[in-house]
């Protein structure tokens, strides 16, 4: 009797995992969608028959699935084991998740990843392979993301097609508008971009309407004269030639009113490491040679920029090679350039977007190139729109934001009391200005015997010695126009009184 009840058991618990197929269209969380009119659960093997649409309305969990028609997600949908899709999937308000370490997903047809959303093969091991439509969307402050820590396979003259907004060219004669934009795509030439996208920013010169001489909205920083150069056609003075764009490497770029272009090519997942030089031999920050270079985020989800948010990041695995007033990543934000640390306000800065570039100032080492990395370690499933500063403020910190405004712009300066905060240069905390604006606001260190007369856009002081303080303020302004100072506050944990002192 033992025996029999004992194979009884297991004949029972074999049926625990099922193949679970669609018997109609319909909702995942309707069980009249499945043949025998249950919901699949989370050890359940799922496929959707042809001639189906299921739509995901809950968030939900099965061991794999075989998508033979329409698959939309509405709600978030994880799944553990290998999967296939030779129908079409709609990652359109919930994101797709595929949890297992050496987990395969196979795509024949068409993948299509809605602005806001993402598809993330989290396993280390995991295999995303392409052998048809994958497509990412945008809008003007949402991204599709793909997400992979494991590796991606594509088939032949199947390049997906990822979408991003970039920002017109500003108004005219002020600094406002463009975009610092980098490409995770390991095979996009500049010329493919151009043709391909109509709304890129065009300067023809002498107006004939020729590619030969005309000035496009992608160009390039050159730290050894501090130049920007701006591509051109055939016989410009700096054509783009076969030039293709370089992982990991930022430039500047913008549309003609500010559109969503289309990016295509192979997704990069590999690490990325960029040799960067600095050519600022006197240490005066670029008047011949720059230690400024542009890089950026080479994978398509975003990354984190500061410690923040603790885990790998961007700054603290490339702070060893950046000048010492310097120890910060710079963002632009189609108005002026604002520094991130790692005393910043929780915000979007902690997050640096899908193709969203940056400046860094590498130390001078003798003329010769350092390394500076991205892994795939720094990706997340967070954040949101661009790294484009928030008013957030940080309750366990003491913070002053000085902001000036002038002619409509506003510029500003950060302080921070905290325990890694002193008087002098803290690395990491306190952030020298890139500023080439006419109107900006800044601060001198306190203790500025090591930094005479040096610019900080963020200065971080001791939080046990948050009173008291004379910290001068540089203020940078057109003669003869009115402006603006103002101050926002948090003083937790003690009070602060602020004199302003010509």
């Amino acid at each position: 009797m033992k025996k029999i009840l004992l194979l009884t058991a297991l004949i029972a618990s074999s049926f625990t995992y099922a193949q679970i197929s669609s018997a109609s269209s319909g909702n995942w969380s309707s069980g009249s969608t499945w043949v025998g009119g249950s919901v699949p659960g989370d050890s359940d093997a799922v496929t959707i028959s042809s001639g189906h649409t299921i739509t995901v309305d809950v968030a939900d969990q099965c061991a794999s699935i075989v998508n033979n028609h329409i698959l939309t997600l509405n709600a978030d949908l994880t799944v553990t084991g290998n999967s296939s899709n030779s129908g079409i999937i709609n990652i359109d308000e919930g994101n797709l998740t595929f949890s297992g370490a050496n987990t395969t997903f196979t795509n024949t047809q068409q993948v299509k990843v809605k602005a806001g959303q993402y598809l993330q093969m989290s396993g280390a091991s995991s295999v995303f392979t392409n052998n048809n439509i994958l497509y990412t969307y945008a809008n003007s402050s949402e991204m599709g993301r793909i997400i992979l820590m494991g590796s991606f396979a594509e088939g032949a003259f199947n390049d997906g097609t990822y979408a991003r907004f970039i920002n017109g060219t500003g108004d005219e004669g002020t600094s406002t508008g463009w975009d610092l934009i980098g490409v995770p795509l390991t095979d996009l030439s500049i010329s493919s971009f151009i043709s391909s996208n109509g709304d890129i920013a065009e300067y023809d010169p002498d107006g004939n309407g020729s590619d030969n001489d005309t000035f496009y909205g992608i160009g390039i920083f050159d730290p050894t004269d501090s130049d920007w150069e701006t591509y051109t056609g055939t016989n410009g003075t700096n054509s783009y030639g076969s030039t293709q764009f370089s992982l990991g490497k930022g430039y500047q770029m913008a549309t003609s009113a500010g559109s969503v272009v289309e990016f295509t090519g192979t997704l990069s997942v590999a690490d990325v490491n960029l040799s960067l030089t600095s050519y600022d031999a006197d240490g005066d920050g670029g008047s011949n040679g720059s230690r400024w270079n542009i890089v950026a985020n080479p994978f398509l989800s975003y990354i984190h920029g500061n410690d923040n948010n603790g885990g790998t990041n961007v700054l603290t695995q490339n702070s060893s090679i950046l000048h010492s007033s310097n120890v910060a990543l710079y963002f632009w934000d189609g108005d002026s350039y604002v520094a991130l640390n790692h005393s910043s306000s929780a915000s979007t800065y902690d997050y640096i977007s899908p193709f969203q570039g940056f400046l860094v100032a590498t130390s001078y080492n003798s003329g010769n190139a350092q390394t500076f990395s991205f892994t795939k370690a720094m990706q997340t499933t967070a954040g949101s729109d661009d790294a484009i500063l928030n008013d957030v403020m940080d309750d366990d910190d003491g913070e002053l934001h000085f902001t000036i405004n002038q002619n409509g712009f506003d510029r500003k300066t950060e302080l921070y009391f905290n325990e890694n905060g002193s008087d002098g240069l803290d690395l990491g905390y306190d952030a020298a200005a890139f500023s080439t604006m006419n109107t900006y606001l800044s601060t001198r260190l306190v203790d500025d015997s090591q930094n005479e007369g040096e610019n900080f856009s963020i200065q971080t002081l001791s939080i046990d010695d948050m009173w008291q303080k004379t910290i001068p303020l540089v203020v940078n302004a057109l003669g003869g126009e009115e402006m603006i100072i103002s101050i926002s506050h948090r003083t937790t944990p003690a009070d602060l009184n602020i004199y302003l002192e010509d």
